[in-house]
């Protein structure tokens, strides 16, 4: 599918809508490879890849193929009809769904022709409850019945309307996948390309458990299950087994997002990441004593942990620039808002935000409703989008302080004009005059992916990649990956150090500034003596600059530790000088020191040496900064 910002590539993580997290980080790695670095997370639960180069899309198929995400060719691939309830197994007396699902979706993939059936065909495989108003054409709910010992009975329903549906009666667990497929085959028959609504208007549900003949064991529905929140999949929950759910705003994740949930997974869960119709993810086994070390690296990704986030609660497209169709922004105008108005408002109250007419990102009606029209917006309450038609066109500014006022209370909005194409949007208490990208987290995304597109990476090692991507970043030069060398064994040693808790040796204060430190999962001690009252006597004694005096207080923390030299050249030489005067080792050297004196042939000496292993940038670039950014690069493999 073709958008104002490259291809959307829509994926297929299968029946169980499940992926692990090494075949996630896998998926990122390709989105900043091919793509913008953003992973988006739709309403029926499935993943697709946004801003997708044309030329890329040979070399990303083949690579999804490989990951079991996409079929060969467009030709073999699966329909993608099932949506699986991600809180089966998890939630309080709820049955597991795995192999159920996968026979369904192969029944149906074998058994229904999909080319006779509306693209918004959909089966529903629930045991948990929640789900709301996800009600998709066929509806298929397992359910323990403790009091007929605990068997198992699947209920089979179909959709009535928009937001309803009606049960036909239950069958043996069993018989699932051939009901499945003779109601699909019916509505693919008689009412072709149509909604199963339709159908069921037209022929009656008698009709349909006709259909079904014997393989209905009774007519009873399943108990009413809990209603559908958006903080029901979000937050840690203890029930069946510990889970914790984490939200992405408006279902958009960047490469640094997808790889912090990744990360989660394997450190505190079963390595499992499930998708949900929600916008959220599940991670099954994250024990609830393990908050306090989740909850700060969710929150400093930008990732949403807390069910009562009003973030949650918002709905929007993804707006203009990058929707050829959006008449405005969106999204940061929802986010002022979730903030600003929801609160007010009743605690499960929705807001939708709409670029355009076409209501892509919400279907139903929302508490606050506000869509983009051709010389300004239409916004009203408890209306869909398509049901704004009737109010009045108004400025963003306007409508905003108007449903402010609605809802107790005024919103302070200024009106801004996006000069490239002449439009008003709401931007809260500032005055915007340009249309720029605002996001922190994309705009990481998108230097990440810039740089793998132009610079030339293809002799490193994934590790060594991922420093010379910071280090490319920290410095805005391109080229400069050219001039990176690593020896061989530098990337492990390095790595190691850190991972056991070794010192990291510095010769100048800006890199202890610079270091993350809670990238540090070993709290490695940061060290740098130039502030020692010793050191100014030590260079005058030794005629040497004080950083190069400096480094003779590192005494025996020197041996095995991580010496990083990103200033001076001189401490760089006196380095190699210890070398020679003693038998203690560092694991590694990183050597950047940057400068028009000593800094080219001090580092081209230590790469010579080949006592340690280290890195270095040829030539007179380098600096602090780059230091850092080699020593984040190194401490973990989040970007």
């Amino acid at each position: 599918m073709d958008a104002a910002d490259g291809l959307i590539v829509r994926l297929n993580a299968g029946p169980r809508a499940s992926l692990s997290a090494r075949t996630l980080r896998s998926l990122v790695r390709l989105s900043c490879e091919h793509a913008s670095g953003i992973v988006e997370l739709t309403r029926r639960g499935k993943l697709q890849l946004r801003g997708v180069r044309h030329e890329a899309l040979p070399a990303l198929r083949a690579d999804l193929f490989a990951l079991d995400l996409a079929a060969e060719s467009s030709d073999d691939e699966r329909p993608g009809w099932l949506v699986t309830n991600p809180r089966a197994g998890l939630a309080a007396g709820s049955a597991e769904l795995g192999a159920l699902a996968d026979a369904i979706d192969g029944a149906l993939g074998e058994h229904v022709d999909r080319h006779r059936l509306s693209h918004k065909f959909g089966v529903l495989l629930d045991s948990a409850g929640g789900l709301g108003d996800l009600h998709l054409d066929v509806r298929v709910d397992l359910r323990v019945d403790r009091e007929a010992g605990s068997n198992v009975r699947a209920y089979l329903g179909v959709a009535t309307g928009p937001a309803s549906s009606m049960w036909l009666g239950f069958c043996r667990p069993e018989d699932v996948p051939g009901a499945a497929v003779r109601l699909t085959n019916v509505l693919a028959e008689q009412a072709p390309g149509r909604r199963m609504r339709e159908l069921v208007r037209q022929s009656g549900v008698v009709a349909l458990r006709e259909q079904i003949g014997s393989l209905l064991v009774g007519l009873a529905a399943p108990a009413v299950s809990a209603p559908a929140a958006p903080n029901l999949w979000v937050g840690h929950h203890d029930e069946q087994s510990d889970w914790l759910g984490i939200g992405l705003a408006f279902g958009s994740g960047d490469a640094r997002q997808w790889q912090r949930i990744a990360e989660l997974a394997e450190r505190f869960g079963t390595r499992e990441v499930r998708l949900t119709p929600f916008r959220s993810v599940i991670l099954p086994g994250v024990a609830r004593e393990q908050l306090w070390v989740t909850t700060p690296l969710l929150h400093e990704t930008g990732l949403i942990f807390d069910p009562a986030d009003p973030l949650l609660r918002a709905v929007a497209c993804t707006g203009a620039p990058h929707c050829p169709s959006a008449r405005g922004e969106t999204r940061t105008l929802a986010r002022q808002l979730s903030r600003s108005l929801l609160p007010r408002l009743a605690p499960q109250a929705r807001l939708h935000v709409s670029g355009c007419s076409k209501s892509c990102a919400h279907s139903g009606a929302a508490e606050v409703a506000l869509a983009y029209s051709e010389s300004g917006c239409r916004a009203g309450f408890d209306k869909s989008v398509a049901e704004l038609a009737s109010e009045p066109e108004e400025t963003v500014s306007a409508a905003c302080e108007r449903l402010g006022a609605l809802a107790r209370g005024p919103l302070q909005m200024t009106e801004h004009v996006d000069s490239a194409k002449g439009r008003r949007h709401g931007a809260g208490s500032m005055t915007r005059r340009y249309e720029y990208e605002r996001e922190g987290a994309a705009i990481y995304a998108r230097s990440f992916a810039t740089i793998r597109a132009e610079a030339e990476l293809g002799r490193f090692s994934a590790v060594e990649e991922r420093v010379v991507v910071r280090l490319v970043h920290t410095s805005g030069m391109v080229e400069l990956a050219r001039d990176i060398e690593f020896s061989p064994d530098f990337a492990a040693a390095a790595r190691q150090a850190l991972e056991r808790g070794a010192p990291i040796l510095c010769d100048a204060k800006m890199i202890l500034a610079g270091v993350t430190r809670r990238r540090l999962r070993a709290s490695n001690e940061l060290v740098c003596c130039l502030d020692e009252p010793s050191v100014p006597a030590l260079a005058l004694e030794q005629r040497t600059t004080r950083s190069a005096a400096a480094l003779t207080l590192w005494g025996e923390r020197l041996q095995g530790a991580l010496v990083v030299i990103g200033n001076a050249p001189t401490a760089l030489f006196r380095l190699l000088e210890l070398f020679d005067e003693s038998p203690l080792r560092p694991a590694a050297v990183i050597g950047v020191p940057v400068g028009f004196v000593g800094a080219a042939e001090s580092k081209a000496a230590l790469l010579a040496d080949g006592r340690v292993p280290c890195m270095i940038v040829r030539g007179r670039k380098g600096g602090s900064a780059m230091a850092v950014a080699a020593i984040n690069a190194l401490a973990t493999d989040e970007e």
